[in-house]
């Protein structure tokens, strides 16, 4: 027992300890305290369930050590830069739709989680088109607004369910009843805003195609902080038209369904219709209490009398009227397809609150080929014959899906993959043993359809997350370990994510190292700067020193620092934008940024691994001189700061920078820059 206890104890000390960390390090950033939420504050539980959609995920993970939510881009950078300073997990949540609670559980250790609700800007821009949406939006909130602005005259492709955050949702590609007009979310986002391991902040031009491919239905946080979309809108009809009609076994629902999976992929793009399946009680027979039925819903991009035409010519068989029918506007629809009155009020779209508190389990798949008749009659049999059977939806793909290739975004379920399926299992009792009762029973279903569905892999939609498929164990897992669940979700596209990921996080550690070694390098300018002034050879709005740089960097590098010296990498978005001014012109916005062509050539430098010269002459000159490497060929007109500096530290100073290729460098020295020189000479790195 005594043991037991001081088990528990040191967990709760570690914990504390940790928390008071973070704490003390945001506190020395940019977050206001108002953001940050500790257990102790009492907003903090309601905060943590405000948005929590399947209360199954935490049974059994720990609550977070502290609750942040940014207002601002700064803000996450600050929270990214203390979780990798302090070696902390983070999560990141939305809209809290994540089916397994990634976003906001873990069992493996303390974590910190960023709430992104209140980071929920959109801004749309009618002039193109487009709209940035800041991750943290939900759905309701984006088609709002899309349709508040626009007078009902744009809409976006996305999910039936308003209270999805647009981060999660868009990370895993984001289905709906549009697809197959207009293809995926993520087929219309052209620009998005992330925010790196680095706490740099990149936008598509700074992050790079890949990247930018791999947010795009990839898992966004396997690859930062996604903070914002750029959106292409689209024009909708004045009218659309919803349509619900049920169908019982004993009304003929498998040829129903079976004639349906022959032709719902192959109609008019316009037209989505997809089948719910549930089992439900049957008042009519005394023989059974229990039969299927499937409801036919469909989302036609056009007019009620256009729609009727198109069924009576494809499906005939399901007997379409009127009655069956509702026109009205495309917002208004989306209130109708996720059950609110399509009278309603608008706002309801506002309402962040989750709409279903159950605990659930889902699973999907993929089909190939559609299921004949003799399949969908065993289908039913074991859906009516399993105690509390899921209820199954299938949805139809073709159309703009077919016309977008396998690789043009991770998202690989294209042309071949003709339905989609979504199993869901729900229940009340909290307990465990409810749970793998129910968890059971939806395996079960899942190893029954089996021989009916996509193999080699067997697929699955990532954004119906499912850790039965298989999760890493550890951070370090290898891409053979990964595969056994990632070519589930991404087919052929996996090897790409995994080779984008490998990159970010060689990037990563790579710029760990170089900001260290920036270090000494960036004191020792502040040093240097500091001499200079004192020497009356620099001021604010000139020239700045000893080397004639034609920037006022150095002038900087001494602001908001004691004595000159800077704070420790990484803590300061300034540190590198000073460097970056030293070397005259070259940008990058953080330390070890991971995009910056100076980064990526001063670091092999700074860390003693040779170079060849370069076409990014500042870096490469540096790069050649801290090697000790004389440059022969140098040009003052071509890369003056770098060269400057890079003479400097080998304990040359050159106030006109003059070079001959034959007879190295000329010097000419003024009696205070002979001070400087030594001055530097003496602490050079």
């Amino acid at each position: 027992m005594a043991a037991l206890f001081l088990s528990v104890f040191s967990k709760i000390s570690s914990s504390q300890h940790q928390m008071h960390s973070f704490l003390d390090c945001l506190n020395s950033g940019s977050l206001p305290s108002k953001f940050i939420f500790t257990p102790e504050n009492q907003s903090y539980t309601s905060l943590f369930f405000s948005s929590i959609q399947n209360n199954r995920t935490l049974l059994n993970s720990p609550k977070p050590l502290l609750i942040i939510t940014p207002t601002l881009e700064s803000h996450v950078s600050a929270t990214v830069l203390c979780s990798k300073e302090l070696n902390i997990p983070l999560r990141t949540r939305s809209g809290g739709h994540d089916y397994e609670g990634l976003s906001y559980t873990t069992t493996s250790s303390s974590f910190v989680l960023i709430d992104l609700h209140k980071f929920r800007s959109i801004t749309i821009d009618l002039t193109d088109n487009t709209a940035w949406a800041d991750a943290g939006a939900t759905l309701g909130e984006l088609y709002y607004s899309i349709s508040s602005q626009s007078g009902n005259t744009l809409a976006f492709p996305a999910g039936v369910c308003p209270t999805v955050g647009l981060g999660g949702h868009f990370s895993g590609g984001g289905l709906g009843m549009m697809m197959r007009a207009y293809g995926l979310a993520v087929d219309n986002i052209i620009d998005a805003r992330i925010a790196t391991a680095s706490g740099e902040v990149l936008d598509r031009g700074s992050m790079g195609e890949d990247l930018f491919w791999a947010l795009r239905g990839g898992g966004g946080a396997s690859f930062g902080i996604i903070l914002s979309y750029k959106l292409k809108l689209l024009q909708i009809p004045p009218k659309v038209t919803v349509l619900n009609i049920d169908k019982l076994l004993e009304q003929g629902a498998i040829k129903l369904l079976a004639k349906w999976q022959q032709i719902a992929h192959n109609l008019d793009k316009r037209l989505f219709l997809r089948v719910v399946l549930q089992v439900v009680d049957d008042e009519n027979h005394k023989s059974s209490n229990k039969t299927l039925m499937a409801s036919f819903q469909s989302l036609f991009l056009g007019e009620q009398t256009e729609l009727l035409t198109l069924m009576a010519e494809s499906f005939p068989e399901l007997g379409v009227k009127s009655n069956h029918c509702v026109e009205l506007s495309w917002i208004r629809s989306v209130l109708y397809i996720a059950g609110f009155p399509p009278g309603g009020s608008l706002k309801k779209l506002l309402d962040r609150k989750p709409q279903y508190h159950d605990l659930f389990k889902t699973k999907s798949d993929f089909l190939s080929v559609p299921f004949n008749v003799d399949v969908w009659e065993a289908i039913s049999a074991r859906l009516v014959g399993q105690n509390e059977p899921p209820y199954v939806i299938i949805d139809p793909f073709g159309g703009r899906m077919d016309e977008i290739g396998v690789t043009e975004t991770p998202f690989p379920h294209r042309k071949g993959s003709l339905y989609g399926i979504q199993y869901i299992k729900t229940w009340e009792d909290p307990g465990v043993e409810t749970a793998r009762e129910n968890i059971d029973r939806m395996r079960n279903l899942y190893k029954f359809m089996t021989p009916y569905v996509s193999r080699d892999p067997r697929a699955a939609y990532l954004n119906y997350r499912d850790l039965d498929l298989g999760r890493n164990a550890n951070m370090n897992a290898s891409y053979s370990e990964a595969s056994v669940w990632g070519e589930k979700y991404y087919k052929v596209n996996f090897r790409r994510l995994a080779q984008v990921k490998s990159k970010a996080e060689n990037i990563d550690r790579y710029a760990n190292k170089l900001c260290l070694a920036l270090q000494g390098l960036l004191n020792l300018l502040a040093q240097l700067h500091s001499l200079t002034c004192s020497l009356g050879t620099a001021s604010a709005g000139s020239d700045v020193g000893v080397w004639n740089f034609r920037n006022r960097g150095l002038s900087h590098l001494r602001a908001g620092r004691t004595g000159g010296a800077l704070a420790p990498c990484g803590r300061s978005s300034l540190d590198a934008k000073h460097l970056a001014l030293v070397l005259r012109g070259i940008y990058f916005s953080r330390c070890g940024a991971p995009h910056s062509h100076a980064a990526g050539h001063l670091a092999p430098a700074l860390l003693g691994i040779s170079l060849p010269h370069t076409g990014h002459l500042a870096a490469g000159h540096l790069a050649l001189a801290l090697q000790g490497t004389s440059l022969p060929r140098y040009r003052a007109s071509r890369s003056r700061a770098a060269g400057h500096l890079a003479l400097a530290l080998r304990g040359i100073s050159l106030p006109h920078c003059r070079a001959s290729q034959q007879n190295g460098p000329r010097v000419l020295l003024r009696p205070e820059q002979t001070k400087v020189l030594r001055h530097l000479q003496q602490n050079r790195p």
